[in-house]
């Protein structure tokens, strides 16, 4: 009875959060979007409610901790305010998410969350629910270093009686909502756009086969997720006549997002910038001068996420060693610090790292390709290759599945619009190759694009009966998420009868080590720290 009575109690609750993400994306459209009026899909909401939730949990916290009440009352006025848009304007989505949830939900029954969870993700999310912002959290472990808004949203999530049992609805909801967003396209573009049609299908195939399991998540793949949301509307932005600024909003909208979660992808920002600035510069100025109220949010949103950053570490752009001007305080990172730190993160995404071994000659490792061999034969022939198959598998899947309306394309039909988004994915593959070649730190997306874009630009598509195109497509979508379903049933399945130590003990909930909560909370308490004007700095006691 327990086990029922919970599990219909964490629907509830995940329903509560999503609602409540929809309705801060639904004001937020019509506090920053200049046509009032304009009402978005529900998916659109949830990427608006998240960046807006981001806003409100940076100056939040500058302040007061992000309480189990504080969240409950911040989530109720989301609720609320969807509610009232959904009666008094008529939404009608109140349906579709609830099935959105359910057709989706075994996604968020795991008993193990991912390795960086117990490492820094949970106690990162306590320190946020516990206390106002502090300082120099850097210092205490490596992973306090890194700031993602994905923590920020996480502590959000921290509500009575189910406390923090809810902090993976975050990726949740980005992942069911990209899932939406793609068919909601796919519906929407039969037979009137076949690039963005087969653009949507190929990604929710490839989301619902390869992203399945939650616990691989951390603060990486959610971004990668949004990077194909980013990507679907610049081909409308490119293809299209109309509704160019409403693409142009959720760009941006989405770009500040991204950013917040992985500073990494700063790359996406500006060479998608680069693009605008290039081929569309009188309709970026138009955008910008009609929408000002957005423009000034979001600067105050990036300038709130450098001083998230600042706050931690000492940079503005951490480990980007040009972001870091202040060395010499008590409590930020000092340059040989930074300078290892650079050294290491490149290390472990050249193969040269691991938690149980570290090349000896780092810098020589790391240079001049002397990493290349060792990359190649023990990551790349293991993961890097899978993953090219994997993609490979689809679209050789697409073109025997619709067969009859897909042709090889001599003439290169789609060429102009391609080549812009080779121009922002080349350059974008190169500095990762060169740099931090792994999959989780952008790779997943770089290959996928490359790829999809590579196969549209050889391949053109016939239009046919719209019908028997709708029946083949549901086919694919059916059989699609059916997959991602069994396998997490299976998984469940497989977790419950496990002896392993992060077997299911309190379904639906995950498992939690509290030895390791413990130490981590031990350690924030017992760090050497000082209090300056109530805000507290935990100190640098290294030597420069």
């Amino acid at each position: 009875m327990n086990l029922i009575v919970n599990t219909i109690f964490l629907f509830t609750a995940l329903s509560f959060i999503t609602f409540g993400v929809i309705g801060y994306g639904i004001l937020f459209s019509k506090l920053f979007y200049f046509e009032k009026k304009k009402y978005f899909n529900a998916s659109y909401y949830a990427i608006f409610g998240l960046v807006f939730l981001v806003f409100i949990s940076y100056y939040t916290n500058l302040i007061i901790a992000h309480s189990e009440i504080f969240n409950f009352l911040l989530f109720i006025i989301g609720v609320f305010f969807y509610i009232f848009c959904n009666f008094n304007e008529k939404l009608n989505l109140t349906k579709n998410v609830f099935l959105l949830i359910l057709i989706y939900f075994s996604f968020i029954l795991i008993s193990k969350n991912h390795d960086d969870f117990f490492y820094y993700h949970l106690s990162s999310t306590l320190n946020i629910v516990e206390n106002k912002l502090q300082f120099g959290l850097g210092n205490l472990k490596l992973g306090y270093r890194h700031h993602s808004s994905i923590i920020h949203l996480m502590s959000l999530t921290y509500f009575p009686v189910i406390n923090f049992y809810l902090v993976n609805s975050i990726n949740f909801v980005v992942f069911i909502f990209t899932s939406l967003i793609l068919y909601e396209n796919i519906k929407k573009y039969l037979n009137k756009n076949n690039l963005i049609t087969f653009f949507c299908l190929l990604f929710f195939i490839l989301i619902n086969i390869k992203f399945k399991r939650l616990s691989e998540y951390g603060t990486d793949l959610s971004a990668q997720l949004l990077i194909i949301i980013l990507f679907l509307n610049l081909i409308k932005f490119f293809l299209e006549k109309k509704n160019k600024e409403e693409n142009l909003f959720i760009i941006f909208s989405s770009l500040i997002l991204i950013l917040s979660i992985k500073i990494s992808y700063v790359l996406y920002s500006f060479f998608i910038f680069v693009i605008l600035v290039i081929y569309e510069r009188k309709r970026l100025i138009k955008f910008i001068l009609n929408n000002i109220k957005f423009i000034i949010f979001s600067i105050l949103f990036l300038l709130a996420f450098l001083f998230q950053n600042f706050a931690n570490n000492g940079c503005l752009l951490y480990p980007i060693s040009q972001s870091c001007f202040f060395y010499d305080l008590e409590w930020t990172l000092k340059q040989n610090e930074l300078n290892e730190m650079k050294i290491f993160l490149e290390l472990w995404a050249k193969s040269g790292a691991n938690p149980h071994f570290t090349v000896t000659n780092q810098i020589e490792y790391i240079k001049n390709f002397a990493w290349l061999k060792n990359w190649f034969s023990n990551y790349f022939l293991f993961k890097v290759s899978d993953y090219i198959i994997l993609n490979f598998s689809i679209i050789i899947l697409i073109i025997l599945f619709f067969k009859k309306n897909i042709y090889f394309d001599k003439n290169f039909k789609n060429k102009k619009y391609l080549l812009n988004f080779f121009l922002i994915i080349i350059p974008i593959a190169l500095i990762w190759f060169f740099k931090h070649p792994s999959l989780r730190y952008g790779g997943y997306i770089i290959f996928s694009l490359f790829i999809f874009f590579s196969f549209f630009l050889f391949f053109g598509f016939i239009s046919t009966n719209a019908e028997t195109l709708k029946k083949k497509l549901g086919i694919l979508i059916i059989l699609s998420i059916t997959y991602f379903n069994i396998s997490n049933i299976h998984r469940i399945n497989k977790e419950i009868n496990s002896q392993y130590i992060f077997k299911y003990s309190n379904f639906p909930f995950f498992s939690l080590d509290v030895n390791l909560l413990h130490k981590d909370r031990l350690r924030l308490l017992n760090s050497k720290h000082k209090i300056i004007d109530n805000y507290l700095f935990y100190l640098n006691d290294k030597n420069n």
